[in-house]
């Protein structure tokens, strides 16, 4: 039985150790797999994506309320100041949930109601016998009692979205609504909303240069090429 128990925490063990040894090792997965991208390949995909998939990307509300990168995955976009969450998936057996100021944001948004209602940084939303359990700053576990939506399932759905569309990272910037969609290390997407508005002169112009300075898709979306790859810190 101890021999067991020794070789069930080394199970653990090398599963956590291996999703952090990912979570480092995939945007240089990413930034090598870049290098040798040309802008006429960097063109071909952001057309490949604009034609299979940037209609629905861009109608999926679910995904467009996260930022996401791939180290530190999916942070729900507020707009503003107001407490909110980031969500790490690196398996399909748990998700970890880093929550800022207040959980309330998180509870809220996949409607669950909880048998204790602690307040907590980080969390661990795992299902064990078909029953999803939450493990509150790696020790005290809280069963859920209801939900609306299953925050496992649900950032596993969206992971999967990502990964069919081919995007690297992407985000709604908290400026005239324009959404910004990397497809390699140094390619991406901007699309601009129909008759957006920027208050302040000074980005209002600014922005205004940068549409231009895009290869057009179509009146929304435009492609750009940096020679600097992105910073996924």
């Amino acid at each position: 039985m101890f021999d067991n128990l020794i070789i069930a925490y080394c199970h653990l063990f090398v599963l956590r150790c291996s999703a952090h040894i990912l979570k480092f090792l995939l945007p240089l997965t990413i930034l090598l797999n870049s290098c040798g991208t040309t802008q006429q390949d960097g063109w071909k995909l952001a057309s490949e994506f604009h034609e299979n998939y940037a209609n629905e990307f861009i109608h999926n509300e679910e995904l467009l309320k996260y930022i996401y990168n791939p180290r530190a995955h999916f942070y729900f976009n507020t707009h503003d100041e107001a407490p909110t969450f980031r969500a790490l998936i690196h398996d399909t057996t748990e998700l970890r949930v880093i929550i800022f100021e207040n959980q309330d944001r998180f509870i809220q948004e996949f409607k669950l109601e909880l048998d204790t209602f602690p307040s907590f940084g980080e969390a661990t939303v795992r299902r064990e016998n078909g029953e999803l359990k939450l493990v509150v700053d790696d020790s005290l576990e809280i069963e859920i009692l209801n939900f609306e939506k299953d925050p496992l399932t649900h950032f596993k759905k969206l992971r999967k979205l990502i990964n069919k569309y081919g995007i690297v990272t992407y985000g709604k910037l908290r400026i005239g609504g324009i959404i910004e969609v990397y497809i390699t290390a140094n390619d991406y997407l901007l699309y601009f909303p129909a008759n957006y508005k920027i208050e302040e002169p000074q980005f209002d112009e600014r922005w205004r240069k940068k549409q231009k300075k895009g290869k057009q898709l179509d009146q929304n979306w435009f492609y750009y090429h940096s020679d600097k790859p992105l910073d996924f810190g």
